[in-house]
């Protein structure tokens, strides 16, 4: 379950009062059964009162997280489920009625869940005054779980949670999932964690069973145990250059051929030296940069706006310098509204020119301008190549990559839209 991070008491005395009158329950159940369309897309069959526009761009945005899912972890046997069923309701109220009558679930302080009942299992989430960014942030973590349960027969919830948190935290990027963000705000919870000595001991983390998360979760103490699996999960699919990435999928082919979890583990990575790994973790956590993805793309999104305003002027940068004063020249501002965060973007801003990555990787990761074959373009000092390269310019822009980011590039790469214009897209490499 992904709990909300504000537990509102008022709230929660709301769906207690609502729970104990349940024929009130069972009519806004009916209703809204009633009353809400269905439609399938490639992957899902969804039902759902929200507004049709909004409906369908998650319902797609769920196709391509399921394809990150199953990038992940192909060549896993997997039950195929008759339909997976997606439940998207626009308020809370909806949302626990239908969860207590049809699905005989408590859905009080939760914003979503995957609900197994027999042998399928249901992804739920409702709307309220949530951006459609972190609505799709849940769903992501919360359709792992229903994802997860038709290719393990039984998880760790260390496992478990630390994968969902990773998809969790995935970025959509021209039409795929994009994994291996590190957020400032993560890596800021993660030193206090540390600094705190808040983290689990190895041995008793990764024992944990559900029943025992699930206590941490109701009583409001599970933060940790997310934040802490998540990182382990990051560890082991990204760290020293995915040195620990085979043993780890390895580990899941275990666990997917029903393998107890101490013998798929021990298959992977030998007989368990908690302590040992526990101190290279810890190692890899103090030294831990972010890779902003966000961040990074929303200052891709500038650089590329600056770039269509001076083709459309017929001025050619050949670097990011370059593309910097004339931007600075011409007072550009682009607003930007990614990430449901609308923001004002100014042309003298020096932190939009390079990647958000920490200190030390500052001048490691920056943005480069090159050319289709990803080579730079030196400014000729003959003025007749000049004019040639320039009526080359005109008819395909320079890419503007990223150079350094882990644990993947990301590049804009230009769309011809009309005679003298071009759109950016976003893709990764």
């Amino acid at each position: 379950m992904h709990l909300l991070k504000l537990h509102c008491l008022a709230a929660i005395a709301c769906v207690i009062a609502a729970n104990s009158a349940t024929p009130c329950l069972a009519q806004s159940a009916q209703q809204w059964w009633a009353r809400s369309p269905q439609f399938r897309t490639r992957y899902y069959h969804v039902k759902t009162d929200l507004k049709q526009a909004d409906a369908r761009h998650l319902a797609e945005h769920m196709d391509i997280t399921f394809q990150a899912y199953a990038k992940l972890f192909s060549g896993l046997k997997a039950r195929s489920p008759r339909s997976l069923d997606l439940y998207l309701f626009a308020n809370q109220r909806d949302y626990n009625a239908v969860l207590h009558e049809r699905f005989r679930a408590n859905g009080a302080g939760s914003w979503g869940m995957a609900i197994t009942r027999s042998e399928e299992t249901s992804l739920v989430a409702w709307q309220g005054e949530f951006s459609r960014s972190e609505m799709e942030s849940v769903l992501q973590h919360e359709g792992f779980h229903q994802f997860a349960r038709y290719l393990f027969p039984k998880l760790p919830s260390w496992a478990n949670e630390g994968l969902a948190e990773v998809f969790q935290r995935g970025v959509e990027v021209d039409g795929q999932i994009v994994l291996g963000e590190v957020s400032p705000r993560d890596l800021m919870m993660l030193k206090k964690a540390t600094d705190e000595r808040q983290f689990r001991p190895f041995a008793q983390f990764f024992t944990m069973d559900q029943r025992v998360w699930n206590q941490h979760v109701q009583f409001g103490q599970a933060d940790t145990n997310y934040l802490q699996a998540w990182c382990l999960v990051h560890f082991f699919l990204y760290a020293d250059g995915a040195k620990y990435q085979p043993a780890f999928l390895e580990f899941l082919v275990g666990l997917n051929r029903e393998l107890p979890w101490k013998d798929a583990f021990v298959r992977a990575f030998g007989t368990p030296q908690f302590k040992a790994m526990e101190e290279i973790w810890l190692d890899y956590v103090g030294q831990l940069q972010p890779s902003d993805y966000r961040e990074t793309i929303r200052r891709l999104e500038f650089l590329a706006a600056g770039m269509q305003q001076l083709y459309e002027q017929e001025v050619y940068p050949f670097t990011v310098s370059e593309l910097k004063s004339e931007l600075v020249r011409s007072n550009f501002q682009h607003d930007s509204d990614l990430f449901g965060k609308p923001r004002e973007m100014l042309a003298d801003d020096e932190s939009l020119y390079r990647a958000a990555a920490g200190k030390s990787r500052a001048e490691q990761v920056v943005f480069r301008l090159v050319d289709g074959k990803g080579r730079t373009v030196k400014r000729p000092k003959d003025e007749k190549a000049l004019t040639k390269l320039h009526r080359r310019l005109a008819k395909q822009p320079l890419r503007i990559v990223t150079d350094g980011l882990k644990p993947s590039e990301l590049v804009v790469q230009w769309k011809r839209a009309g005679k003298k214009t071009f759109q950016p897209l976003l893709t990764t490499e």
